[in-house]
């Protein structure tokens, strides 16, 4: 058993992207702000002409249209990743019972297990699914900012936290996780965990410790994922944590010249930091990183 629901077929891995209310494959233009989105039979809202911005050939045996990043309401990568003998694997879909399996880092074991390719251009087999184990599927949201449509944050609106963070019934919180064991930490003021009450609660902390938790079952968890916010400051690129609705820490910890920015404190064997009010901030953009909420433990436990 692979943990994957019986008669069920994975889903499709790749980059997609939902435009007036239908879900494309796609691809990024690097170079400027639009999507490249391919075209089917798939019934939907049709392609806005106003939205056009080049299409391929009429006799070309994959048609796509490619069409402003402003016009797209989401964009998302779906990856599959799963264990085949022993080695971890991509997945890809191939039919209802079978997998293209895909793998790089180890050719030589790759191809002692029979895999077909080579370590320039890695190795691919087309097995039964039965066969892979650990199946993960995840899916990254990715943001809608690009280089060509560089624009202030809007006025008055507040960052959103930046970090480890937990959806539960609507609501944020930051999190701790632990890589073998399927539970979520949920770290909260002492006034909200006197007010947090849910079924899933495991265990808490006192409301005096110095950073009160609630503990809860991964799988009651809505969503576990990652956020960061990047902009540039006098143009310097830098990472951003929210202080308060008007001041930000700014940081950079990549390239240890940076410190001669004036302004900038810290040293180039911790970070480089500076608080800085969010109207200094350009190029403001936000990028999520969802975590599965699959475990292996979560295999021997019943639902």
């Amino acid at each position: 058993m692979n943990g994957w629901p019986a008669g069920s077929g994975l889903p499709e891995a790749g980059l997609f992207a939902i435009y007036r209310g239908v879900e494309y494959r796609t691809s990024r233009i690097l170079d400027r702000p639009v999507v490249r989105l391919y075209l089917t039979d798939r019934v939907g809202a049709p392609i806005d002409p106003a939205d056009v911005i080049s299409r391929s050939r009429t006799d070309d045996p994959r048609p796509w249209v490619e069409v402003p990043l402003t016009s797209v309401d989401r964009l998302f990568d779906i990856g599959c990743r799963a264990t085949w003998s022993g080695l971890e694997v991509g997945v890809g879909t191939h039919g209802p019972d079978d997998v293209t399996i895909y793998h790089e880092r180890h050719p030589s074991l790759a191809a002692g297990l029979g895999m077909i390719g080579s370590q320039y251009e890695g190795f691919h087999l087309e097995v039964p699914l039965s066969e892979v184990q650990e199946i993960v599927v995840s899916e990254e949201e990715l943001d809608l900012w690009h280089r060509g449509l560089l624009r202030p944050w809007p006025r008055g609106t507040d960052l959103p936290r930046v970090g480890l963070l937990a959806l539960l019934r609507g609501r944020e919180f930051f999190a701790g996780i632990h890589p073998h064991n399927p539970i979520v930490h949920l770290l909260m003021s002492a006034t909200d965990l006197g007010a947090f009450s849910d079924p899933a609660e495991i265990s808490r902390d006192k409301p005096r410790s110095a950073a009160p938790r609630a503990t809860v079952a991964r799988r009651s968890v809505d969503r576990l994922f990652t956020r960061r916010i990047d902009a540039t400051w006098n143009g310097t690129p830098v990472g951003v944590r929210p202080h308060d609705p008007r001041t930000v820490t700014i940081y950079y910890d990549a390239d240890p010249t940076v410190h001669m920015v004036p302004g900038m404190a810290g040293s180039r064997d911790t970070e480089i930091y500076n608080y800085v009010t969010l109207s200094e901030l350009r190029d403001i953009r936000i990028t999520e990183k969802d975590i599965p909420l699959w475990h292996a433990e979560l295999e021997a436990q019943p639902r």
